[in-house]
């Protein structure tokens, strides 16, 4: 039993220290809880700086984005997607970072009134436009509050021709109230 008390507390400690190659980026997610209440932003919302949620234009989204319960994370409640195809959460990433990354992982803990469902997406910037590399894992919430971890191999190709990179985190479904209590981005 005690070894597998060590290994695991190695585990652990590997993963804190993975954590500080993006502190940059953890920090301006850790500190992401606003101070009140916006009812359907427009598209390419600024939560702050090079943190966004977007979804297509003129689309009659119906969204609320305001702080958790008890003053605590992000709270994004779709009650109707529209016309938009798609709903996402957003930041900037480190390139340089992630070009000498081997893995990129994300740790992210969630609470949720009901089911929802993240498709978390490494976004590639180009001058003349972008590619999107998936991870494989759906984070699926089914209420309450859950911790939700995925990695993903970086293109080094894309990496490479790319001038700037971003995560998003694509919402699936018509509607969903979820809070982001938490996101780190885990370099391996």
């Amino acid at each position: 039993m005690k070894k597998n008390e060590t290994l695991m507390s190695r585990i652990a400690l590997a993963f804190e220290n993975s954590a500080k190659r993006f502190d940059f980026e953890n920090t301006r997610l850790a500190n992401l809880s606003p101070d009140k209440t916006v009812e359907s932003p427009n598209p390419q919302f600024e939560l702050a700086d090079k943190i966004w949620v977007d979804y297509a234009a003129d689309a009659d989204v119906q969204l609320s984005i305001g702080p958790g319960k008890d003053d605590k994370g992000l709270r994004l409640h779709l009650t109707d997607i529209g016309q938009s195809g798609w709903f996402s959460f957003s930041y900037e990433i480190g390139i340089s970072t992630l070009r000498t990354a081997r893995y990129l992982g994300i740790l992210t803990a969630c609470s949720s009134n009901g089911i929802a469902a993240i498709r978390p997406c490494l976004r590639y910037i180009f001058e003349d436009g972008f590619s999107d590399q998936f991870f494989p894992d759906v984070f699926m919430m089914t209420g309450g509050t859950d911790e939700h971890l995925g990695f993903i191999k970086p293109d080094r190709v894309l990496l490479e021709q790319a001038n700037r990179a971003e995560v998003l985190f694509f919402f699936e479904g018509n509607a969903f109230d979820v809070t982001l209590l938490g996101t780190e981005n885990l370099y391996v």
